[in-house]
């Protein structure tokens, strides 16, 4: 589901120069493909040391950190804590308590390195919203030490999260879990579902008994929506329908699995050998 093409980053202005410390120029192409060399290699705490060298550095590298997010428990408290805090004892989302502040609505400026105002000159809450906007592919992995299972029922927390539009370029959102560990929609899932705007693609792969492709499909805004793949669905599953494709596979344990290998490579050598069998008869008649 991640996706490697290269991040469409606003194009600096031609008179931002990098220089070494003898004097030699560093056309700022060379910084971009360093930082998408760190990034699709998986290098995010490389690169957050590259950010925190300069202003300018901050600024470029950004897209390449924001991209795609891997959405742990921990990452989910420091992306969204000027927005939303989840309450430990009763698993319920609680608003920031400035939320009536008029940086949570008003436009986000033109952000630039010689033109528009600088990233980090930005206030928390408006450097966040500016951040989320970066954010193309979401995934969000199955964890054993979650430590909340419920969710918001205040329809006034509903409804201060949609009016935000935090997350309004997300492209894809990946359910990941595992044959071992499928994956439950805790407050990380349920919370996606519920700011992202338009995915174009849904990926669900190993989802656990006790919750339902079909509510998934229905939390999320579906103008935009072109396929959704599910992996390791039950036998019984039926996809959900609408006017996008949809690729599936089926459960099957690891011992069911190798029962039907084994079982397809012996009907093979038997098929073989019957073959082979037949031949040496035909040529000696």
């Amino acid at each position: 589901m991640t996706r490697l093409d290269p991040p469409q980053i606003p194009q600096s202005n031609h008179s931002l120069l990098f220089a070494t410390s003898k004097g030699d120029i560093i056309p700022v192409e060379i910084i971009r493909y360093i930082l998408s060399i760190l990034e699709l290699q998986g290098h995010y705490k490389a690169l957050c040391k590259v950010q925190q060298l300069s202003s300018t550095l901050y600024h470029l590298a950004a897209p390449y950190l924001h991209r795609n997010i891997h959405l742990s428990p921990l990452c989910f408290v420091r992306l969204f804590r000027q927005f939303i805090q989840v309450n430990p004892a009763d698993g319920r989302f609680v608003i920031s308590s400035h939320y009536q502040s008029s940086e949570y609505t008003e436009p986000i400026p033109t952000i630039g390195i010689n033109q528009g105002k600088s990233l980090i000159k930005l206030s928390d809450v408006m450097r966040s919203r500016y951040l989320l906007t970066l954010v193309r592919h979401i995934t969000i992995i199955s964890k054993e030490d979650l430590f909340l299972d419920t969710i918001y029922s205040s329809t006034h927390v509903r409804s201060f999260l949609q009016g935000l539009s935090l997350l309004p370029n997300v492209e894809s959102i990946c359910f990941r879990g595992t044959y071992r560990r499928p994956i439950r929609i805790d407050f990380r899932g349920e919370f996606i579902t519920l700011v992202c705007q338009q995915p174009k693609d849904i990926c669900i792969k190993w989802l656990h008994d006790d919750y339902n492709v079909q509510e998934i499909i229905d939390s999320l805004n579906k103008d935009r929506l072109e396929s959704v793949t599910i992996h390791g669905a039950n036998k019984g599953f039926l996809p959900p329908a609408g006017r996008w494709s949809v690729r599936m596979s089926l459960a099957l344990p690891e011992n069911q699995l190798r029962d039907r290998v084994l079982k397809v490579c012996a009907y093979t050598i038997i098929k073989a050998s019957e073959s082979l069998r037949d031949g040496k008869c035909g040529g000696g008649g």
